[in-house]
């Protein structure tokens, strides 16, 4: 047996064994941990023939999870892989075909909708086809150069030769292998942050500078739209809150990095009526709430192979309950941007449309940022005002 064998009997073992019930990356390294005979390489080849067949290896119907595996590889790979090659010989003169013409090699066995056979409405602004074929690209990773950061970053970029490839005078993308720890100046300088997200702050740009004194970013997990509303309203003070400490304690440390101070920090379960402070009264409220990720799924496809709808309502049900429960905190002609990494139209247009029907708002734009074109994420925003109590 080669020892690519081995890999995909190792892989077949691992996915046999994984229930979706945690990241596959943190499932890999806890298996990786526990099996030290493998080097980085075994590492690393094995986690790629299993995130391959989470890609696209449910198109493949009626095969064993073997045969997903080899023919997920072949048809993601850029260059003769050796697995495939070893195993399936009589496919490597194919591999200098685009992946297109590879794909014809299964067209009776190759389904694309089996990808996800949910009948679920997409957002604006993006096609089902279009975003069945980017869950089997890694999108790219990004950084946001902070305002009068940009020309030491630039320059720090530079002298490390790093590959990148400039979107905007801000936003800077790098393939998804690039290690950016020697890159100096995170948080301070730039911030890792998707492209899509970035976009978000043409919705704060709509909102006027000398209208918001005070923020409240209520659902600020890793603190990434945090140092953009600071980067954008620099005087206005600064509320953070989550539901998990633990994130609490990893996004004080970005804020202090980001220079960033807060006006407080809170600790607070937001679908639980009653549990948010009376004294708070914003100006603005940011709320990226729970949802199911679709958006982002091109970086996490297992999460794709184990959705189910049941999943869409849970989170559907929990936006409504944290929309109910924030209102309350802005201002009259004060604002709430709503957002969410999915692409289902429930999470995003009709969530929004049912909102505004009953509380007071109006809308003032939302808009679907569509990531795809970028190799990026795709997320929704809507700029909301309040008119009424």
């Amino acid at each position: 047996m080669s020892r690519y064998h081995a890999y995909l009997k190792k892989a077949v073992t691992y996915l046999e064994n994984y229930k979706g019930e945690q990241p596959f990356s943190i499932y890999c390294k806890q298996l990786f941990a526990a099996d030290r005979k493998m080097g980085s390489t075994d590492r690393r080849l094995i986690r790629h023939y299993c995130y391959s067949y989470f890609r696209v290896g449910a198109a493949f119907v009626n095969y064993s999870i073997e045969e997903k595996i080899l023919a997920s590889v072949f048809l993601l790979s850029n260059s003769p892989d050796p697995l495939v090659t070893s195993l399936k010989p009589d496919w490597s003169p194919f591999f200098s075909e685009d992946m297109e013409v590879r794909m014809r090699l299964f067209s009776a066995t190759f389904n694309w909708r089996a990808l996800f056979p949910y009948e679920l409405t997409l957002s604006s602004n993006i096609e089902l086809n279009d975003w069945l074929r980017s869950q089997l690209i890694q999108p790219d990773v990004f950084i946001r150069l902070r305002p009068g950061k940009e020309k030491i970053a630039k320059e720090h970029i530079g002298k490390l030769k790093l590959p990148v490839h400039s979107i905007s005078p801000t936003c800077i993308s790098f393939p998804a292998a690039v290690n950016l720890d020697l890159l100096p100046g995170l948080n301070r300088d730039y911030v890792v942050q998707d492209y899509s997200s970035q976009q978000i702050d043409q919705l704060l740009q709509l909102v006027p500078a000398d209208a918001i004194s005070s923020c409240w970013d209520c659902c600020a997990a890793s603190g990434g739209k945090s140092i953009l509303i600071k980067d954008r309203f620099p005087a206005a003070q600064l509320t953070v809150s989550d539901i998990r400490a633990s994130i609490l304690n990893q996004l004080k440390n970005r804020l202090r990095d980001a220079a960033i101070a807060t006006h407080r920090i809170e600790q607070l379960d937001l679908e639980q009526k009653g549990t948010i402070p009376s004294s708070f009264l914003f100006d603005l409220v940011v709320a990226d709430v729970p949802c199911t990720g679709s958006g982002t799924w091109g970086r996490t496809p297992e999460e794709r192979v184990y959705f189910t709808s049941d999943q869409l309502e849970q989170y559907v049900a929990k936006q409504k309950k944290i929309l109910s429960h924030i209102t309350t905190t802005i201002k009259p002609g004060g604002y709430l941007l709503y957002c969410t990494c999915s692409v289902f139209e429930k999470e995003n247009e009709q969530q929004i449309t049912a909102f505004v029907a009953s509380s007071g708002f109006k809308i003032v734009k939302m808009q679907l940022f569509n990531g795809m074109p970028q190799k990026a994420d795709s997320l929704f925003g809507a700029l909301l005002q309040k008119i009424s109590n």
